[in-house]
């Protein structure tokens, strides 16, 4: 027995210091890894020098050409030939790699029976609605079953994705789903994980979280930042809320206990735009105009022209209502529009531009018909005309416009290759607003009718 170990011990130092059999143990190392034992045959492309000689030296008989082949049986004849006689070529194959060759058969059965072991151990440890959704994604492999997978191949594997789906499992046990209690998703990290960024964008931890809420409230998936923000937010989970506003003027609102905003109307009653946050919103059943005649509520890219609208409207005693994203759409300000009753009429105006543009076709697009875009006509867009050039990339995206009055203009605008802003026009707003409040529609719009 200690001649045999002896033996296959000094076989592997002849194979390991032999320079050329590297490559031909690693590929029968693949064939008993697929196999389940060294069998069939191998090929070395471009065989070296070196390799040429050793298989020649231990076979005896030469090799030529690009590629070398060579069969299982034949090193296993040839080693019989050798003082090492006594051992099968499978054995130094193993031995070579220090016994940690395992099928693949073998590994995976060991790695299915350790994903079921994990999950028998982990599933009752979960609270409430986490264990009972993860365990449909197991039973059924359904979203997010690959990033489960992922997570427990990755790194520590089952220590870290435990640790990750109990956190995971004491947020959503926070969360109502009934929007009676907001919470900051820092704050909610923090003290379910002691590190408030464990739940961040693009963590494995955070993925979870949307998909576990997802469940919760019978969601599918968001696709991107904007969508899973009002996901977290329906859930009642702020994660921005300080950077996540918008301004309104001429707005008032009722609170979920039935009574007025007080803050809102005392900016309203002052003549002044306000900035109103998610926070703010979250306590809001209903947006209205301040004043009852008011009907219209003006939308406004730019916080200039809402600035310049509000000091007119105050000027000439006009009630008017309008709300600035002040640059993309945030989610406050999807909020605050969709707050507002069905009974609104929502004009939107903004830049003559690619990035203008887009926005304007995905107000149109979310609110259609209820929605007129103001001030979208040739002439708006010629007297709006800057001498900003805009890039061959960015004029592109006008060919996307799915609006047809907003296509017709895009057309336009990569024809003059040259940005329109609304601040040049912003007289023509103001004249509207004052003569629309006044009944006195201007024929372009009331064409549109």
């Amino acid at each position: 027995m200690a001649a045999t170990a002896n033996n296959l011990r000094e076989c592997v130092a002849y194979f390991k210091k032999t320079p050329g059999f590297t490559r031909v143990f690693e590929a029968l190392a693949e064939k008993y890894k697929s196999y389940g034992h060294v069998c069939g045959s191998i090929e070395l492309a471009d065989p070296e020098p070196e390799e040429v000689a050793a298989l020649r030296g231990f076979l005896g008989r030469d090799f030529t050409g690009k590629r070398v082949s060579v069969t299982a049986a034949q090193l296993e004849k040839a080693l019989k030939r050798t003082r090492f006689e006594g051992l099968s070529f499978e054995e130094v194959v193993l031995a070579y790699f220090g016994g940690g060759l395992r099928p693949a058969r073998v590994v995976r059965d060991e790695a299915a029976k350790e994903w079921e072991g994990f999950w028998s151990e982990t599933l009752p440890q979960l609270e409430g609605r986490a264990g009972q959704w993860l365990e449909i994604v197991i039973s059924h492999k359904v979203p997010p079953y690959a990033l489960l997978r992922k997570h427990f191949n990755n790194g520590q594997g089952a220590v870290e994705l435990k640790k990750t789906l109990l956190n995971v499992s004491r947020a959503m046990s926070r969360l109502t789903g009934q929007n009676t209690q907001l919470c900051r998703l820092p704050i909610l990290a923090a003290q379910v994980s002691r590190d408030p960024h464990f739940f961040d964008d693009g963590t494995n931890a955070g993925k979870l979280l949307v998909y576990g809420i997802c469940a919760m409230l019978d969601e599918t998936a968001p696709t991107n930042a904007e969508e899973r923000n009002e996901l977290l937010f329906r859930a009642g989970i702020i994660k921005d809320d300080v950077s996540n506003v918008c301004t309104c003027y001429g707005l008032s609102a009722r609170t979920k206990s039935g009574g007025g905003h007080d803050g809102l109307e005392w900016f309203a009653k002052s003549g002044e735009p306000v900035v109103i946050s998610l926070s703010n919103l979250w306590n809001i059943d209903e947006v209205f105009p301040a004043h009852k005649s008011v009907k219209n509520v003006y939308i406004l890219e730019n916080p200039t022209v809402l600035t310049a609208i509000a000091d007119a409207a105050k000027r000439n005693y006009t009630p008017a209502a309008a709300v600035c994203s002040g640059g993309q759409f945030r989610w406050a300000v999807w909020m605050l529009l969709d707050k507002l009753g069905a009974d609104t009429v929502l004009w939107y105006a903004g830049d003559f531009d690619p990035t203008g543009l887009q926005m304007a076709d995905k107000i149109k697009a979310r609110y259609g018909e209820r929605l007129r875009l103001w001030r979208y006509s040739p002439e708006d867009y010629e007297a709006a005309l800057s001498d900003v050039a805009l890039a061959p990339a960015e004029l592109a995206k006008l060919r996307r416009l799915a609006a047809p009055e907003l296509a017709a203009i895009g057309v336009l605008v990569e024809r003059y290759a040259r940005a329109g802003y609304q601040e040049k026009i912003v007289d023509r707003y103001i004249e509207d607003v004052l003569e629309i409040k006044a009944g006195k529609l201007k024929e372009y719009e009331r064409s549109k009718d």
